[in-house]
């Protein structure tokens, strides 16, 4: 279907906008909105993309938090596609971005959104629960909240959305240790990033995680 106006929420790298331009499939589009927190990374993806646009296709980008109210400053019904890639799980008030992406959509419209959730790290994240358990006494959090399929179904829906749709692919990658995983989701961009949690976490703990990771898995 054509989709004249799409806003992309969460920019970051440009995922989506750069499988489109390499494809060349535009689906009709005439105005590409790309939006993120980070001015540096909006900056960054025009330079890389402001030679790479077809002809009639208006770039443009804005500065925001996708959480607040009126985030995007542009338009109620006023997209017909929206779409995000591996940006949402970073939200807070992940209710409130649906429901501002649900405000400037046109009827009959939709969104396209990915986002690491379910079991994703689940080896990783019960290994830290039964070391923390066993060596400190209490939890604390080292891998960021996943929310599952059930639960963003009901969020869209409650966010005025009619019809979500939920799909999972599981991806199954190995690793030599649990500190090559970490290696990995450090170099992603993706490690957790809690702003209550302890502001350290003992070799003992550390040594127990990955002898239980090593264990189990």
């Amino acid at each position: 279907r054509e989709t004249p106006v799409v806003l992309e929420v969460g920019a970051h790298t440009r995922w989506y906008l750069r499988h489109m331009l390499e494809k060349k499939e535009y689906h009709g589009c005439k105005q590409y909105i790309q939006c993120d927190m980070s001015e540096e990374r909006l900056n960054k993806n025009y330079q890389d993309v402001k030679g790479l646009l077809p002809p009639g296709m208006e770039f443009v980008q804005i500065c925001c938090d996708e959480e607040v109210p009126q985030a995007f400053d542009i338009p109620d019904r006023s997209v017909d596609h929206v779409v995000s890639c591996l940006s949402m799980h970073w939200v807070n008030q992940l209710e409130a971005a649906m429901v501002n992406i649900r405000r400037v959509l046109k009827r009959d419209s939709f969104a396209l959104i990915s986002m690491f959730g379910g079991n994703t790290l689940y080896e990783l994240r019960s290994a830290f629960t039964l070391a923390d358990t066993e060596c400190e006494g209490g939890l604390s959090p080292h891998v960021s909240p996943m929310i599952d399929g059930a639960g963003i179904s009901q969020l869209m829906l409650q966010a005025g959305f009619a019809l979500p749709s939920c799909d999972m692919d599981r991806y199954v990658l190995m690793y030599e240790s649990p500190f090559h995983l970490m290696e990995h989701v450090q170099a992603m961009g993706e490690s957790a990033c809690h702003l209550q949690r302890r502001p350290h976490t003992p070799r003992s703990t550390m040594t127990a995680m990955a002898s239980i990771y090593q264990h189990l898995y």
